[in-house]
């Protein structure tokens, strides 16, 4: 992954012209940045049945939500299955960049080759999608309808669940605390899934006095 700056050469260029006639002028930097990366170049990590890139985390990009998936091979799973249903979901489209995919959109069955172009609005429609060719590869995008674009949800869950998993739920309760507060100060319910006021998902595994320690005020 690159950093690209371009550092205003054309301007050094006139400002030599400008020199020679006598005119001194203050040299003005121009730097551009941006990011470059392939994708590829994401490390998978794995999701609910899937293997994830965390295409929008690794970039640094905050106006939409974008990640990619991959199944390595026939038959797995690539997209999860859930639906956007909630308050502040988001509209998605999934772009198939290798393979084929096997959409499933409720009782709808879509093929998906290379280079198609699945659009599920946010709603009750339920999607999940499986690998019909090795090293399948989508790219999803979303955004919420008429605001401004929050991660919640797995996208806040994600850094905590290798942790979980690992047993450090000291260091659960750490992370989790520092995201609820710069969002809410309201404590998550119970309720195993997505905790829609805080956007932290705590597992139904997870014994209620660690809930409890980690959203105590």
């Amino acid at each position: 992954m690159d950093v690209g700056t371009d550092r205003g050469g054309a301007c050094e260029r006139a400002l030599g012209v400008f020199e020679k006639f006598g005119i001194h002028l203050e040299p003005i930097q121009v730097t551009v940045g941006y990011r470059i990366a392939e994708i590829d170049g994401f490390d998978l990590k794995p999701w609910r049945e899937t293997l994830t890139g965390r295409v929008r985390h690794e970039l640094g990009i905050t106006a939409f939500g974008v990640n990619s998936w991959v199944g390595p091979n026939v038959g797995d799973r690539v997209i999860p299955e859930h639906a956007e249903d909630q308050e502040g979901d988001q509209d998605e489209l999934y772009v198939v960049i290798r393979g084929r995919a096997r959409f499933e959109v409720n009782e709808d069955t879509v093929d998906a080759p290379q280079g198609t172009l699945v659009y599920v609005p946010a709603g009750p429609n339920r999607r999940t999608a499986f690998a019909e060719e090795p090293e399948t590869l989508v790219l999803a995008v979303g955004a919420p309808t008429g605001k401004a674009y929050e991660d919640h949800g797995w996208e806040l869950w994600f850094p905590l669940h290798e942790m979980f998993q690992s047993g450090d739920y000291e260091g659960v309760i750490a992370k989790g605390r520092e995201a609820i507060d710069t969002r809410t100060n309201r404590k998550p319910s119970r309720e195993p899934g997505l905790t829609r006021r805080t956007g932290i998902v705590w597992p139904s595994e997870w014994p209620q006095s660690r809930v409890d320690h980690a959203t105590a005020d």
